[in-house]
C-alpha cells in the first residue's frame, strides 16, 4: 500500500526513512514547525468516498505520528498554501469547492495538531491559487487569483478573514492549451513580488513576475523573467553558499522560477537559466545575480525549491523522473555534513 516517507537531515547526513501508512494517493506534502521540535504534516489525499481533501497530522521530533490524522476540508480541494500562526499553530488556506465557482477556505491548526472548528471557513468566493505572505511587522497578506478572469486580488488577512479585498492588476493571458503551474508571493527587505509559472501549449515553460515597493505599493506590469548573466563577474549572494555571477534583466528566458519563503535582505528563487538549474537573486524588485548549481539542468517534474536554514545555508531540492518509471527526490546543500 502507499505510504509517506520522511527523513531527517543532520550532521551525519540523511537518517533512515520513517514510513507513515497514512495515505491513499498523497500529493503536495508540506511540513511546518509546531512546538518542542514537533512538526505539522499537511497533504492532499482521498477520503473514503475517493474525493480529494486536505489532511494533517502532528509528528514527534523523531517523525513518528503523535496524533491521528485529521481531514480539514469538507469541499473538494485542488491546492493549498500554509501560513505560520502564533505559538506553533498553522493556517491552511485551501482552494476548492465547485470547479466553476471555487472559493478559498481558512483552517487553523494549533500546536497540538487540533483544528479550530467554526461555522464558516470561507475566506473569499470566486477565488483560486492562495498566496499568503507574512509581512515584516508580523501581519499577514493574502493574494489570490480571481477565477473568472485571473485578476490578482489582495487583502489583509486577520484571524483567517480577508478584511478589505482589492484588485491589484489584470491577470495574465492564457491560451486554451496553456496551463498555470504555480502562483506565489514573496518579498525582500524593500519589495514584494508575485510569480506565475506557465506551461504553454507547445511545452515551453515561462515564468512571469511583478514587483512593488513597500513604500508606495504600486505594482509593475507583469513581465516574463528574462536574464542576462555577466560571466566571470562576482555577486555576493548574502547566503553561505559562495558567490554567484552578476545578472540583470536581459534576453535569456528563465523558467521554473519559484521563490523562497521568509524575509531576507534579498530574495532567492529557483530557476532554469541557459541549460542550468540554479538560484536567481533579486533585490529592490529586480534581478541582481545568478548561481548555476546543476548543469545540465535536470528534467523537472515541477519547480525546484530553495530553502534557507537559520545559518543562511541553502538547500536546493527537486524531483526528477528516471528511466525506470519513477522519480527521484534530489537535494544539494551549501552546508557541509560535518558543519
Amino acid at each position: 500500500p502507499p505510504y509517506q516517507a520522511l527523513r531527517l537531515w543532520g550532521a551525519g547526513g540523511l537518517g533512515e526513512a520513517m514510513r507513515l501508512p497514512l495515505a491513499v494517493r498523497p500529493m503536495q506534502q508540506r511540513l511546518m514547525a509546531a512546538t518542542d521540535g514537533r512538526l505539522h504534516l499537511f497533504w492532499l489525499d482521498s477520503n473514503v468516498e475517493g474525493q480529494t481533501r486536505l489532511f494533517t497530522a502532528l509528528l514527534k521530533p523523531t517523525l513518528e505520528r503523535e496524533r491521528e490524522l485529521t481531514i480539514l476540508t469538507e469541499q473538494a480541494t485542488v491546492r493549498y498554501a500554509l501560513l505560520p500562526g502564533l505559538n506553533g499553530g498553522v493556517w491552511a488556506l485551501a482552494a476548492g469547492g465547485l470547479v466553476s465557482e471555487p472559493s478559498i477556505y481558512a483552517h487553523f491548526v494549533d500546536a497540538e495538531g487540533r483544528p479550530r472548528f467554526v461555522e464558516d471557513y470561507e475566506v473569499v468566493f470566486n477565488a483560486d491559487w492562495p498566496a499568503p505572505l507574512v509581512n515584516g511587522d508580523g501581519s499577514a497578506t493574502l493574494f489570490w487569483l480571481r477565477k473568472t478572469d485571473g485578476q490578482v486580488m489582495e487583502s489583509p488577512l486577520l484571524d483567517g478573514r480577508a478584511i478589505d479585498p482589492q484588485a491589484v492588476m489584470p491577470g495574465l493571458l492564457l491560451n486554451p492549451a496553456d496551463r498555470l503551474e504555480g502562483f506565489e508571493a514573496a518579498q525582500d527587505a524593500t519589495h514584494r513580488y508575485l510569480f506565475w509559472r506557465i506551461t504553454r501549449g507547445d511545452g515551453r515553460q515561462e515564468s512571469w513576475f511583478s514587483s512593488a515597493a513597500r513604500a508606495d505599493g504600486q505594482w509593475g506590469i507583469p513581465a516574463r523573467v528574462m536574464v542576462q548573466v555577466a560571466a566571470g563577474t562576482v555577486y555576493e549572494t548574502g547566503f553561505n553558499g559562495g558567490a554567484g555571477e552578476q545578472a540583470r534583466a536581459g534576453e535569456m528566458l528563465a523558467g521554473w522560477v519559484r521563490p523562497m519563503s521568509g524575509l531576507f535582505d534579498r530574495l532567492a528563487t529557483t530557476a532554469v537559466v541557459d541549460g542550468s538549474l540554479g538560484v536567481l537573486y533579486w533585490q529592490a524588485g529586480t534581478i541582481r545575480g545568478y548561481q548555476a548549481v546543476v548543469t545540465p539542468a535536470p528534467k523537472l517534474l515541477a519547480a525546484a525549491e530553495v530553502l534557507s536554514d537559520r545559518d543562511r545555508h541553502l538547500y536546493l531540492i527537486w524531483s526528477e523522473p528516471t528511466p525506470a518509471g519513477y522519480a527521484n527526490l534530489n537535494m544539494t546543500t551549501t552546508r557541509r555534513l560535518d558543519g
